[in-house]
Parts: C-alpha cells; structure tokens; sequence
C-alpha cells in the first residue's frame, strides 16, 4: 500500500515529486514551519527553448533532457529542499530552514551545475535550452499567494532572456530581477526601489 501510494506521488519520468505531492509537502512541513515564525519560499523554474528542442529532435530527446534535469535537481534535494516537477518543463522548489540569501545562492549554484551539464544542448546556436526562475516567500499562511507571486516572477524572467533569477519583494518591494553569470557574478536591476542586498561571489 506504501509502495502503492508512493507512486502516485512520484512523476514517472524524473522520478521527482509531482504536483499532489508538492500540496500534500506544504501542508505536512511548510505552514507548521511557518507557524512557528521561520521563513520559507517557493522556487518556480521553467525550462528556455525546450519546446523548440523537443519538436526539432523529438520526444525522446526531451525526455532525455528532461530525466537529465531531474538528476541535476535530485542533487540538490534534502530535507530543506523539496523539488518537484509539476508541469510539463515546469518545477518548484520548496525551500525551508533558509533566508533570501541562502535561498539565492542555493538557485545560483542549480543554474551552474544547469548550464555545464547543459550547454551541449542547443538548438541551432542561437536557443539554447536555459532555465528561468521565480522565487517568493511564503507569507501569513498563504500557499496559493506564494505560488501566484513566484509563478510572476518566473514569467519576468522568461521575458529577460535566459539564466534569469527574478524575486518577489515582500512589503510592496515589487520584482527584482539579477543576471546570472557563471562566475556568480550577479548584475541587478532594482525595481520599485526596494533594497535588497544580492551577495556576490
């Protein structure tokens, strides 16, 4: 019955956690975390160009990169660290145990490891298969607010091109976005005047 009920947790491709999970995962260990007073955030990342990729070479080279991307995460995975595919090039992340800062350096060191397993990928020279991610806090209990919040942060940085990290300020601060180069290196442009401290490595 465990072995039963752990399969219709699980996406049958990358092994990851699905979308009933990620639900079931927020309720369990999320809002008593954040009962408690501690911070915690959600991560939305969506795939550049896999689209593209996937009609020109086909399903089963998407579902290469797919299960390849599914490793990467896997790595990354603890018990502050949940990851989950919940759509078809669409993953989210919860994040507990962490401030903004580790929570940005934890999405800087995934699009690192990202982009070397990835960089043969590309499609004719000019769409490489990158990510884009969206990150917001998880505030006053409200898990739909946090998805709705980081889900605008990732479509921000769907819109800037890839390697693109836009955060949704708290507090009426807005969107920021950073640039994300492989040195970790991040170039900001702030929005709405909203200090935020972006560390730099």
């Amino acid at each position: 019955e465990r072995k039963l009920e752990a399969m219709t947790l699980a996406d049958d491709l990358t092994g990851l956690g699905n979308r009933r999970l990620l639900l079931r995962d927020y309720n369990d260990y999320v809002l008593p975390h954040i009962k408690e007073g501690n911070p915690a955030y959600l991560a939305m990342i969506d795939l550049d160009n896999f689209k593209e990729a996937n009609d020109k070479y086909g399903h089963t080279f998407g579902d290469d990169v797919l299960i390849n991307i599914g490793d990467i995460f896997k790595s990354f995975a603890s018990n502050d660290v949940r990851i989950y595919r919940v759509g078809g090039d669409e993953f989210a992340f919860l994040l507990t145990n962490m401030n903004i800062e580790d929570s940005q350096f934890l999405v800087t060191k995934l699009m690192n490891e990202f982009k070397e397993t990835l960089k043969e990928v590309d499609i004719d020279n000019l769409h490489p298969i990158g990510i884009s991610t969206g990150l917001a806090t998880f505030t006053q209990f409200n898990g739909q607010e946090a998805l709705t919040h980081s889900d605008m942060a990732m479509y921000e940085s769907k819109s800037l091109g890839n390697y693109k990290l836009s955060i949704h300020l708290e507090g009426g601060g807005g969107l920021l976005w950073a640039d994300y180069l492989m040195n970790y290196k991040w170039t900001s442009i702030l929005l709405e005047h909203f200090l935020l401290s972006l560390y730099l490595f």
